[in-house]
């Protein structure tokens, strides 16, 4: 338990206080910070509120948004109530309780986004309420400058300097608490934390509000925290919940987890590399769920959504290294760790590639579907993927079975699907065992077209006449015969096939037997000139 009468409380009043003249104290830093700070934040308010209930070991968060008293509540179960270092980096930006390599950001920095709804906030935790408000923060500015007698012109300069960041005093609204005694009530439920922000009456600041608040329900905000299993929003009264489970875990790497009953695979590869001759830890989710993910609201992940955008389908979390309002990823160039955690993602999403083509029954462009980016976001991701992605086995074929791009071939959609038909009927033709499925245009083509390089698959029509001739005795009807000579002939109009090395022979006469040699076809027996050498 921490007592109200804890020198924490006071530290900041004291260091104020300890300077005979303004511009020699912490004031005027300490304001600018936490504005700063405060304003980078802005937008990501409701993920620091959940960050700090996962840093505190929560398996449960509610938060609740009552309009009409204009509260805003966060309350968590977990098993680290906030200490006195916890209280401390909240009132003290630049004093983190938290380290980079466990813990999902800086403690204290985030929380100040809140500033941007809060007219008040009250903290329960520990034994004790901790309130802050520009109300308490006025209060200490007349008592500080009053017991230190700064000149006037001073003091007008200072409030001039908070006038302009609509603050009526230079104090850090979060520096000096008021503090008291808590205790939960006799029968109620018992909270690590309890969270209370009175926002300030604005009408952007409740749809901002809501906006956060709905677009957590889509669950892709707990996918990557190593402790939250549910979180409750209730918006006036009107309550949804997202549930974690999991489920169970394939080859040692990955999670079969559900989110709101949707079956999501989330690989996980964590450890240490050297950077700058230090051990550096990292850890890395790729996320995916079968039919695949709304690529236009996907985002990479650093445990939450950051604002850098996500061209493939499937969700990124990396411990990236972040601005400091950790929207964007810091530059790959001045950045190692940033440089070798790119390379590292991209493995791992070939891999996932390969277990979701073994995970599903289907033989479908799924698994490409994870490694292949549309646009050019994450460059140096898409590139370190297409380096490697012709040897994976992530290539479906007609026979319902993946090969890697190497070893995979292609001679036109039409020939494809012919033969997946044949499949169908119990047909299968082992010179036919490499040829892929019908090309996903969304996909495949773009790919061939922008990464020649890549040797993701082959267009085999050099041997096709031997190949087919091999089959022809064995296709079961005509139908099959007409189509097949259709799709070459189709080949020839595009300009894909200017020659064969010799003609296949598809013709059957009227036995049932594969005509070879030289002979004549009549289309239409009254009409010599539809007649044709073959």
């Amino acid at each position: 338990m921490i007592s109200k009468n804890d020198s924490i409380f006071q530290l900041a009043y004291k260091e104020y206080t300890s300077f005979d003249n303004i511009d020699d104290s912490r004031i005027k830093s300490d304001f600018k910070q936490e504005i700063a700070i405060q304003n980078e934040y802005l937008g990501r308010e409701i993920y620091e509120l959940i960050q700090n209930a996962d840093d505190q070991e929560a398996e449960r968060l509610i938060i609740e948004l009552d309009i009409q008293s204009r509260q805003l509540s966060v309350k968590n179960d977990g098993e680290k109530p906030f200490t006195v270092d916890g209280f401390r980096s909240i009132m003290r930006a630049h004093d983190s309780s938290k380290t980079f390599e466990k813990l999902i950001g800086n403690k204290g920095l985030g929380f100040r986004s809140v500033l941007n709804w809060a007219e008040s906030i009250i903290i329960h935790s520990f034994g004790v309420t901790c309130e802050f408000s520009q109300e308490i923060a006025d209060y200490y500015w007349n008592k500080i400058k009053t017991a230190k007698k700064f000149p006037e012109q001073d003091v007008l300069k200072y409030e001039r300097l908070a006038k302009k960041e609509n603050r009526s005093c230079p104090i850090p609204i979060l520096s000096i608490p008021k503090v008291s005694e808590y205790s939960s009530e006799e029968g109620k439920v018992s909270f690590a934390a309890e969270i209370y922000i009175k926002y300030k009456e604005n009408e952007e600041i409740v749809n901002s509000i809501k906006t956060q608040l709905e677009s957590l329900l889509t669950g892709n905000v707990i996918l990557f925290l190593p402790h939250l299993k549910q979180i409750d929003v209730i918006i006036d009264g009107a309550a949804k919940t997202i549930t974690k489970k999991h489920i169970t875990t394939k080859n040692d790497w990955v999670s079969v987890i559900s989110i709101n009953d949707e079956e999501w695979l989330v690989g996980n590869r964590e450890g240490f590399f050297q950077s700058n001759d230090i051990d550096s830890q990292y850890q890395i989710s790729i996320a995916y769920k079968k039919g695949g993910i709304n690529k236009e609201s996907n985002y990479v992940y650093c445990f939450f959504p950051t604002k850098e955008k996500n061209p493939f389908n499937c969700v990124i979390h990396g411990t990236f290294m972040l601005d400091q309002s950790r929207n964007h990823i810091l530059d790959d160039i001045n950045n190692e760790r940033n440089r070798v955690l790119k390379g590292f993602v991209a493995d791992t999403m070939l891999d996932m590639a390969v277990f979701v083509s073994e995970y599903f029954d289907e033989c479908n462009w799924e698994p490409l579907s994870i490694v292949y980016a549309k646009t050019h976001e994450l460059y140096m991701i898409t590139n370190a993927i297409y380096k490697k992605i012709g040897d994976y086995r992530i290539f479906p074929t007609i026979n319902g079975k993946y090969i890697s791009g190497k070893n995979a071939g292609f001679i036109s959609n039409r020939f494809s699907d012919i033969f997946l038909r044949l499949r169908a009927e119990g047909l299968t033709f082992s010179e036919f065992d490499n040829m892929l499925i019908p090309l996903d245009k969304e996909i495949v083509l773009p790919l061939k077209t922008k990464y020649p390089e890549s040797i993701v698959f082959s267009t085999e029509i050099s041997n096709l006449s031997e190949r087919l001739d091999s089959i022809s005795a064995n296709l079961p009807d005509l139908q099959y015969r007409v189509e097949i000579i259709k799709a070459i002939k189709e080949l020839v109009d595009k300009g894909k096939l200017t020659f064969l090395e010799s003609k296949p022979h598809l013709l059957i006469d009227t036995h049932g037997n594969v005509i070879k040699g030289k002979g004549y076809f009549y289309s239409n027996e009254k009409k010599a000139k539809n007649t044709f050498l073959y």
